[in-house]
């Protein structure tokens, strides 16, 4: 009973102090990226389908306007990225291309969407890649261009999380890579300058990168997870900790939030590319397994269905508001900045809060990401370094 009443006095807490202290949009004034104001660095916005811009996409008359459009979702399977791919069928997006690791598992979701009536046949697509594995994300991109020439809305989505004992292996990739950093953030890297022509040459362009909360614990070393010689790049975690693994994940979520940045730099203001980072919240998936021919049951209650999970990508991909913004991240309810909480180092206390805040300040928030993200220094070495390493050399233009 003392449980239950310290839970319950924490959730009227928690929305109290909620319901006063969210912040209203900065002023033009404030210098950005916002983050010496500790007021005014987040904010509630309407989610896309409440602007005004987009109701013929919520009423369904914008058959013709997206009809032509193409969109790729990795980890577009099962979870979150299935989410998506579902909300983007009724939308009416003409083609949802997913993937999987296993080209079987993307066939089986695709089958189901149609069967189930959810997406028209030939509508939704599977593709095979392993982004864990290099020559794998080549080949994925080699026969998407095969297909398509056009990419208006590229969801880089997929990611894991390895628990030890559970995990199979390999722990390294090819390269030497361990195998979360190579998964969430490197193939991830690369497969993003393999599609990049097709991208800046499709209007609309939008790209939305699945990071998370998670990301605000990341390591204080940042050098460590340099690719060239960064010592969190390459460790394997075959016989790690739990705590080494959380930290892990929570590391290549911030590489996730950080490339969108530099990218962000590297295309300039006059780009009609909208890139946004992404947290969808603690959604009730099969992340956490290693054996990812079988989904797990709910591990919270109080976890949110994958299309909850989808929303905030949903608004990176539609949204009026945003185009063009650049140093925000999207996420799905009201949280405090977390750089100096107690448990950071581990991501505990950032992690707990979403597990047991989420449902009651639920909403779509322009939100500040860890201060370190816009280091523009470690912006540039991460992107020339990731350049290097995935065998594309020194950039060859702005980007």
């Amino acid at each position: 009973m003392i449980g239950i009443g310290l839970a319950f006095s924490g959730i009227i807490l928690s929305w109290i102090i909620y319901r006063t202290s969210i912040a209203q949009p900065p002023s033009s004034e404030m210098p950005l990226p916002y983050h010496n104001v500790e007021t005014g660095g987040y904010y509630h916005t309407k989610w896309w389908y409440e602007e005004v811009e987009n109701q013929d996409l919520v009423t369904g008359d914008a058959v013709a306007r997206l009809a032509n459009d193409v969109a790729l979702i990795t980890g577009g399977n099962a979870g979150i990225g299935k989410g998506i791919a579902v909300e983007l069928c009724k939308l009416g997006v003409g083609t949802v291309v997913i993937t999987s690791r296993s080209l079987n598992r993307a066939k089986k979701t695709v089958t189901e969407l149609v069967e189930d009536g959810i997406c028209k046949k030939g509508q939704i697509q599977g593709m095979q890649v392993d982004l864990a594995d290099l020559d794998s994300v080549h080949a994925l991109a080699n026969d998407f261009k095969s297909r398509f020439s056009k990419l208006n809305y590229f969801v880089e989505n997929a990611g894991g999380v390895i628990i030890p004992g559970q995990y199979p292996g390999p722990h390294v990739n090819k390269e030497g890579f361990e195998a979360l950093y190579a998964g969430n953030y490197l193939g991830h890297f690369l497969l993003l300058q393999l599609l990049l022509d097709l991208i800046e040459s499709s209007h609309p362009a939008r790209i939305s990168l699945t990071s998370s909360i998670a990301h605000w614990g990341v390591t204080n070393n940042l050098t460590s997870l340099l690719p060239t010689k960064g010592w969190d790049a390459r460790k394997s975690q075959e016989n790690g900790t739990l705590i080494g693994a959380v930290e892990q994940y929570c590391n290549t979520k911030f590489l996730q939030i950080a490339m969108a940045f530099e990218l962000q730099q590297r295309l300039g203001g006059n780009s009609h590319i909208t890139i946004t980072p992404t947290a969808p919240g603690f959604i009730n998936t099969n992340i956490p397994s290693g054996n990812r021919e079988k989904t797990m049951p709910p591990i919270n209650p109080l976890g949110r269905s994958p299309k909850h999970g989808a929303e905030t990508t949903l608004h990176a991909l539609f949204s009026k508001s945003i185009e063009g913004k650049t140093g925000y991240f999207l996420q799905p309810y009201w949280s405090p900045l977390h750089q100096n909480l107690p448990l950071g180092p581990l991501g505990l206390s950032v992690l707990l809060w979403e597990w047991l805040f989420q449902r009651i300040t639920w909403g779509c928030f322009m939100w500040l990401p860890h201060p370190k993200t816009h280091d523009l220094s470690f912006q540039k070495q991460l992107w020339e370094e990731s350049l290097k390493v995935v065998g594309l050399g020194p950039p060859s233009s702005s980007v």
